[in-house]
């Protein structure tokens, strides 16, 4: 599935570098306008993302993400800042599909497993957003990407997936806004440890060919958002691409 990406702070359009919120870049138009735009174009899913929140969580929710969940008509996963159980609540209630958990994933897995019980394991996307430490190993990172955890990436897909949960939005830290590539060797490693889970791979796709690469390599979701944002290719071209290799796969 490809799915479109809005990154959102202070109620705008945004794609940073590498997480690095000093290296953002502003896109025009409202993000209503913009989720509109991926629905005409084919888009099945769309995912929104509050980066002002996930920054600071003290701050209440977007209200361009609210005003465009209102136009919405497919489903929506929303993720950034959301850490407690009025959070997931409050986006279920609003009209997202499903929660993409990151922070409090890492940090308190049986808070995480207890928001899957009580509103559905299909209703948590889990975010892992990693970078690889010294020793070559993939490290998640938290809290809006500013701090390592430690955790390493295999001890958090192998848990989850052990507790039902099948759905997973992986981001290459290194690799997100460069559009220079999608790391596909991360992603083969992922699906080789846990060949049952759905992967959404995010960061650095840049080309079509790198669409086609992630569908050969069993992907189950793309992440598309500078790209699209800056015009690299256009989101039916893209969908053409994905069907395309769906196609030839079977």
């Amino acid at each position: 599935m490809i799915i479109p990406a809005i990154d959102v702070i202070n109620n705008e359009i945004v794609r940073l570098i590498q997480g690095d919120f000093e290296q953002q870049t502003p896109y025009e138009g409202s993000v209503s306008d913009r989720l509109i735009q991926y629905q005409k174009a084919g888009a099945k899913r769309i995912h929104l993302v509050d980066l002002s929140r996930a920054k600071n969580t003290e701050l209440m929710g977007s209200k361009a993400i609210l005003d465009a969940l209102k136009v919405a008509n497919v489903p929506i996963q929303i993720g950034g800042g959301i850490r407690t159980d009025e959070d997931v609540e409050n986006w279920l209630n609003k009209g997202a599909s499903k929660v993409v958990i990151g922070s409090v994933a890492i940090t308190n897995q049986s808070k995480v497993m207890s928001w899957a019980k009580s509103f559905g394991r299909d209703k948590i996307v889990i975010s892992l957003d990693v970078k690889a430490n010294q020793e070559n190993e993939y490290e998640v990172c938290i809290n809006g990407w500013q701090n390592n955890s430690g955790v390493k990436l295999s001890e958090v897909l192998l848990a989850y997936q052990a507790e039902g949960i099948k759905e997973f939005l992986c981001t290459d830290i290194q690799q997100d806004g460069t559009l220079k590539g999608p790391n596909i060797e991360l992603y083969q490693w992922m699906k080789s440890l846990a060949p049952d889970a759905l992967i959404q791979a995010s960061g650095g796709v840049g080309t079509l060919n790198d669409i086609a690469d992630l569908k050969v390599n069993r992907m189950d979701g793309v992440i598309l958002g500078k790209s699209l944002l800056e015009g690299r290719f256009s989101l039916k071209e893209a969908l053409s691409v994905w069907d395309k290799e769906s196609a030839d796969a079977s």
